[in-house]
């Protein structure tokens, strides 16, 4: 038998959006895709409510809104099942049709893996190539595209993975926390942030960096990563 059951808006783009438009004086765009249904109608409700610009939010009438199950136990620990419906939809075409304004005046481009993985590769490329510092939430994990995954880590200025999440981008380095962060940079990223609980250890060429604040799953991970992306502004600018 189960325990308490939770409804919300979600989703881990959606999190890291409402995050850092909560935090500030910035202008926050959300580029990816809902369906014409009421999931995808509450969804724009709500990014409207914190004011997030959704001029390059797609409606795919053919497809649903992107849904998950989250099974959490008690020990906290979560297992996810993922309908993904419109992200699926978004294409490389589509980012590349995007208009150049968008990158040449954002600070920081970022993605996660909801969509397909070319997409969110031209999205990373674009911002990287407009001097945009660029993020990278590796989630959720890619079944097959763990090389082109990789690939990716040279347009990435910070990738933010948990535990879980690090592993197919380091295969055959130790579980280790530093280890890692380390082989990660070593791909190309400037920074690697690895989120696990009870806390953050985060890492770049130059120094080492520790955070030992509290950063709970799921929802809190994301906002987390939201908060990064404000910190890596200079808490100023627009996103």
């Amino acid at each position: 038998m189960g325990g308490h059951f939770l409804q919300s808006l979600g989703g881990k783009g959606a999190n890291q959006a409402v995050a850092a438009a909560r935090l500030g004086n910035h202008e926050v765009f959300l580029v990816g895709a809902v369906g014409d249904d009421d999931f995808g109608q509450a969804a724009q409700n709500r990014f409207r409510q914190e004011s997030i610009q959704l001029a390059h939010l797609s409606v795919v009438p053919s497809a649903s809104t992107g849904v998950a199950v989250i099974i959490v136990d008690q020990a906290g620990e979560n297992c996810i099942s993922v309908a993904s419906g419109a992200n699926l939809e978004i294409s490389a075409e589509i980012i590349e049709r995007l208009p150049d304004q968008l990158f040449q005046e954002a600070t920081v481009c970022l993605a996660c893996l909801e969509s397909p993985l070319e997409a969110v590769a031209a999205f990373l490329r674009r911002g990287h190539d407009c001097g945009a510092i660029t993020m990278l939430n590796p989630a959720p994990v890619p079944v097959d595209g763990s090389e082109r995954l990789r690939s990716c880590l040279p347009l990435v200025d910070m990738v933010t993975p948990n535990q879980m999440e690090a592993r197919p981008l380091v295969e055959g380095v130790a579980a280790d926390s530093i280890q890692s962060a380390r082989a990660i940079l070593e791909l190309g990223c400037k920074r690697s942030s690895l989120l696990r609980v009870p806390r953050v250890v985060g890492l770049r060429p130059t120094r080492n960096s520790f955070d030992s604040r509290p950063c709970g799953a799921s929802g809190r991970y994301h906002g987390r990563r939201g908060c990064l992306q404000r910190r890596a502004c200079g808490l100023t600018g627009q996103w």
